[in-house]
């Protein structure tokens, strides 16, 4: 017991020497004047001052740039509207020709994505995307230079995609005796009709001079499509009616170029058939 309340005083008696430390460092610092705190306060208040003041002077420089961003921007619209007076069109006019520019992109990165096999299926988009591009090109927007860059870029975009577009399907067939063309038609690995064997000739006419004559072990291509350069005639056509069609010249007067093209097959430029496969030159 002795030992424990011993230890209890002298615990008591440390606290007491800590506390009484404590008071004196307390005691003996330094206190602040009441004119030294309103010199401290002056201090902080020219301080205050001049950052208020520092504040002011970039917000007035600021405010100068915003004016001087403005005038230039008025400038700039001004001369826009000169640009658009000369070229015959107006604001609305050339933003809706910019939206049009990008949907047209945004198409040809979309074709951009497919495979070769894809790009087969699609031809026609593929066709009307350069339709459009041509139709843009004639606009009076596409004088500016800046949309003159975009549509030459896309030119070389949609190039690149018709590039990849594979040639279209076909397959060989090797002549065996007894063979001709309208026999070769009606098989059922080919059309199944014999009133289409004009579709042979027109595809083998550096093979077949004479359609009535073919020889064993001739080598002739048998097509399931037409390329973007053909046309397969159906019934009702006729060479005028046909290049007036917009995907071939959109003209009808340029049926001299049809004939001319394809006169090995046509001997009268009044008569063509059904199933024939018309080169159509560029």
């Amino acid at each position: 017991m002795k030992t424990g309340i011993s230890g209890l005083v002298w615990v008591l008696i440390l606290a007491l020497v800590l506390g009484s430390v404590s008071l004196s460092v307390a005691a003996n610092a330094p206190k602040m004047k009441y004119k030294d705190y309103l010199a401290e306060l002056e201090r902080w208040k020219a301080r205050e001052q001049t950052a208020r003041n520092s504040i002011a002077q970039e917000e007035a420089a600021i405010a100068d740039l915003r004016s001087q961003i403005q005038q230039v921007q008025t400038q700039i619209d001004a001369v826009w509207e000169e640009i658009f007076k000369l070229l015959g069109i107006t604001r609305a006019d050339f933003e809706k020709f910019q939206a049009d520019l990008t949907q047209l992109e945004n198409k040809v990165r979309e074709l951009q994505a497919l495979a070769p096999e894809q790009l087969y299926q699609r031809k026609a988009e593929i066709d009307e995307a350069q339709s459009t591009l041509n139709t843009m090109r004639g606009n009076p927007c596409a004088m500016i230079p800046r949309i003159d860059r975009r549509l030459a870029a896309l030119q070389r975009d949609l190039d690149a995609v018709k590039a990849r577009v594979p040639a279209p399907r076909s397959e060989t067939y090797s002549v065996v005796r007894g063979d001709c063309l309208w026999r070769i038609a009606a098989k059922p690995k080919f059309y199944s009709d014999p009133y289409k064997w004009l579709r042979i000739w027109s595809s083998n006419l550096d093979r077949i001079s004479n359609p009535d004559r073919i020889y064993p072990g001739q080598n002739l291509s048998i097509p399931f499509e037409i390329d973007r350069n053909q046309y397969l005639v159906v019934r009702g056509d006729w060479l005028g009616k046909i290049a007036g069609y917009s995907q071939v010249y959109g003209n009808a007067f340029q049926w001299k170029r049809l004939y001319e093209a394809n006169n090995r097959m046509i001997s009268d430029p009044n008569r063509i058939y059904p199933e024939m496969i018309l080169t159509v030159p560029r």
